[in-house]
Parts: C-alpha cells; sequence; structure tokens
C-alpha cells in the first residue's frame, strides 16, 4: 500500500508516529552531554639544567633567556612557568 493512501485513510496513525518522533526526539535531546569534545591534558615539556659551577640565580636567566627566545619563535606562544631549586650537595 502506498503511503499517500494509507495516511489518507489513516491520519491518527501519522499524527501518533510524528508525535512519537518529535517525543523520543525531545528525550534524546535532554540525554545528550553537552561537551561533544573529550577532555585534554595539555602537553607538558619540563626542562632539567643543571651546572655544578655556577649558583642558582647566575643559571636562571641563561637558561630562562634560551627557552624564551625559543617560546617566542614558534607558531603559538605558550606559558612559561620557572622554577629555581639549589641541587641538593652529594
Amino acid at each position: 500500500m502506498r503511503i499517500d493512501r494509507f495516511s489518507l485513510r489513516r491520519p491518527q496513525t501519522l499524527y501518533v508516529l510524528a508525535e512519537l518522533i518529535l517525543f523520543l526526539g525531545g528525550i534524546a535531546v535532554c540525554s545528550m552531554s553537552t561537551d561533544i569534545f573529550p577532555e585534554i591534558r595539555m602537553p607538558v615539556v619540563t626542562v632539567v639544567w643543571s651546572d655544578a659551577g655556577l649558583p642558582t640565580p647566575e643559571m636562571e636567566p641563561r637558561v630562562r633567556g634560551w627557552l624564551e627566545e625559543w617560546r617566542l619563535s614558534t607558531e603559538r606562544p605558550f606559558f612559561l612557568p620557572s622554577v629555581r631549586q639549589k641541587a641538593p650537595k652529594p
């Protein structure tokens, strides 16, 4: 049987079918998560530099200056925190 004849003979069936589609669509929209992208952890690069002959206050500006030049030469500059720490005595 063709769909046009079926819809003319039984219009209530198509109304119920349309309401069912709308109802199930509403349930699907409400149950969807709001974030469609997965959690992405930012990559981390750690640079450990040691020189037994230089004290920490002199070593940090040298290494940081070189790293900042490298960072600014990339397409998208990024945040570069600095942590200085005295090396343990052997």
